[in-house]
């Protein structure tokens, strides 16, 4: 072997060698990003199963995610509560940092996560404003506070050696959403308690869940801002568009007669409040009225004899009008003089529904023997944001 030629052996066993060291390295590399994939999916796991459990705050949940056994846990341990006070069944559900016992001797305020899972559900399902609105839920405080503009900052073109004088700066609003406290009452017979088959847990978030959804929903709506949240009819409404409007009115569009829809074409009135919201605003626009007025304009047609009203083919799916989903909601008033029946807009933008973590429950078994009082509040408040996201139709003259 010459002197090249060994040279050249050298050197290819060299890159050989750092080949397969760079292999390993590579390797090793590799070992360790999948594992911090793995553990990074674990975590997205563990959070997806932590969402899909339900909580208050942010439209329709699919469930708790309890399994039979659970639920059928939970009864138990909700039902020896009931009965003699003792709390340990409860701790499987809730870990110490997230129970609150009062130091009151008859037991206390108890706050579960669990029965908050299972209320908050019944409430999503059976308010149709928290379907539509924007949600926050707040884990301190009395009072949800949030700086907003209602315009955008001011763009000017120059030329690359013109001056540049200050732009436009955008007014500045506060929100301030005050949280109010909501409660019910149920009473529970000592029968039902005694008896081991009765879904009691079932019973408790069903009473307190439909009891909190429609007396909420109807603040939403009308409530005064004094001791509930304040609603979307409490606010003046203006037949001005919306540059020359004042904040904090809404406007209306008038449908030209009193208590009724104008005439030729009553659709025609649709169509001016589609065309009255700006297309910022249309990719998450709906219509909300309740269901006597949706009976009335599921009759409406084109000029070709087209229904105005489509209902939806699959199963969950909203009914659309004119292109948008129509949502129903009872607390909207029925068709009279100067009435605002039916909504058009982006509510997400248009309304802000605050949620105060944890749903209190107080037993009381002593105040109308046999029967078994369970006192449980909450506390949310609601109120108007953006007021260019929302159009009425005024059953008005003007």
């Amino acid at each position: 072997m010459d002197k090249n030629t060994g040279k050249m052996q050298q050197f290819t066993d060299d890159v050989m060698e750092a080949v397969k060291t760079h292999a390993g390295d590579i390797n090793t590399k590799m070992d360790l990003l999948q594992g911090e994939f793995e553990l990074e999916q674990q975590r997205n796991d563990a959070l997806e199963l932590k969402v899909n459990r339900g909580g208050l705050g942010g439209g329709p949940g699919p469930g708790t995610g309890l399994l039979p056994q659970e639920r059928n846990e939970l009864n138990q341990a909700l039902r020896t509560y009931l009965k003699t006070g003792k709390i340990e069944g409860l701790m499987h559900f809730s870990p110490q940092s997230a129970m609150e016992i009062g130091s009151d001797p008859g037991g206390g305020w108890l706050v579960v996560p669990e029965f908050e899972k299972l209320i908050g559900q019944i409430i999503r399902d059976r308010s149709p404003f928290r379907q539509v609105a924007r949600i926050r839920l707040l884990n301190s405080g009395d009072a949800y506070e949030e700086t907003y503009s209602k315009d955008a900052a001011g763009a000017e073109w120059v030329a690359e050696s013109e001056a540049r004088p200050t732009t436009s700066t955008p007014g500045l609003f506060k929100l301030r959403i005050p949280l109010r406290e909501i409660y019910a009452q149920p009473e529970a017979s000592q029968r039902i308690i005694d008896d081991s088959s009765y879904d009691i847990t079932g019973w408790l978030t069903e009473q307190v869940g439909i009891a909190f959804a429609e007396a909420e929903g109807t603040a939403f709506i009308t409530g005064i801002g004094l001791d509930r949240p304040r609603g979307l009819l409490d606010y003046p409404t203006a037949a001005t568009p919306d540059a020359s409007r004042d904040w904090q009115v809404f406007e209306h569009i008038a449908t030209t007669a009193a208590g009724s829809f104008g005439s030729p074409n009553p659709a025609d009135q649709l169509v001016d409040v589609v065309y009255s919201l700006k297309s910022g605003y249309k990719s998450r626009a709906a219509w909300m009225m309740n269901s006597t007025v949706a009976g009335t304009i599921r009759r409406f047609k084109d000029g070709d004899g087209r229904y105005l009203w489509t209902d939806s083919l699959v199963s969950g799916q909203p009914p659309m009008l004119l292109g948008y989903p129509v949502v129903l909601n009872e607390d909207l008033p029925n068709i009279a003089a100067n009435s605002l029946s039916i909504v058009f807009g982006d509510f997400q933008s248009g309304y802000t529904i605050v949620d105060r973590a944890g749903i209190r429950l107080l037993v009381d078994p002593f105040t109308n023997k046999p029967q078994v009082r369970l006192y449980s509040y909450k506390r949310v408040g609601g109120d108007c944001r953006d007021f260019n996201s929302v159009k009425f139709l005024k059953f008005s003259v003007s």
